[in-house]
């Protein structure tokens, strides 16, 4: 995983997949999302929709998936995804079975981690 962002909040890193993958992980010790405050769930979807946000702008995707899974890491963390019709996995999740082989994202995923960082210093 490659490092996007660290505060004393949160970390984002990028997922490597051939599709842009974002993981917004909170940094407190939290198990579930009824853990937190109003305010820090509030904070915390902030960066998910920065990072969704994001994407659609850089990516221009036909889907941005968001999903939060907790059974292997079981701190309270985000799946942002962009999906393409053409990708490997399309229409199914990017956990699930490929449909075809041979997707290449247009634009550069390394590229879009300044991008992002830059919306997210705002």
């Amino acid at each position: 995983m490659s490092l996007i962002w660290d505060d004393a909040f949160v970390t984002l890193s990028l997922e490597p997949h051939t599709n842009p993958w974002v993981i917004v992980r909170l940094k407190a010790p939290c198990k579930e999302l009824s853990h937190l405050s109003v305010e820090e769930n509030q904070r915390l979807f902030g960066y998910v929709l920065a990072v969704e946000k994001a994407m659609l702008e850089y990516f221009n995707p036909t889907k941005i998936n968001v999903a939060s899974f907790g059974n292997i890491l079981p701190q309270v963390h985000w799946h942002v995804q962009a999906r393409f019709a053409e990708d490997d996995y399309f229409p199914n999740s990017l956990w699930g079975a490929k449909v075809r082989e041979s997707f290449v994202c247009e634009a550069s995923i390394e590229e879009f981690v300044p991008f992002l960082r830059a919306r997210l210093a705002h």
